[in-house]
């Protein structure tokens, strides 16, 4: 089975090289990543892991408008879910907003 095409991110989310490289790596891998391997993603050299969480913050408010989310998990890490990954892969720059849960 071929490995699908790496994951570019669209110019109308208007994120910075850095942001770029962190969702990316988010989308182009299965699973939970953590602070560190995120680190490493983005080209940062800084040894502070908190530096992800603080992008991972910018990325989000940016993605608010397309409903892009990432989600995150106590000692897991962070991820894109599956279906958010595969209507992202099939070309969707924005979703659908989600049903408020009643």
């Amino acid at each position: 089975m071929k490995a699908p095409e790496p994951f570019r991110c669209p110019e109308e989310w208007k994120l910075s090289r850095q942001q770029e490289r962190l969702f990316e790596a988010l989308m182009d891998n299965y699973g939970a990543l953590d602070k560190e391997t995120l680190r490493h993603a983005m080209g940062s050299q800084a040894g502070d892991s908190d530096i992800v969480r603080v992008m991972i913050c910018y990325i989000r408010k940016k993605l608010a408008p397309f409903n892009v989310t990432i989600s995150s998990g106590y000692r897991r890490g962070f991820w894109i879910d599956e279906e958010t990954r595969a209507a992202l892969r099939a070309g969707a720059v924005s979703l659908p907003r989600q049903a408020e849960a009643a």
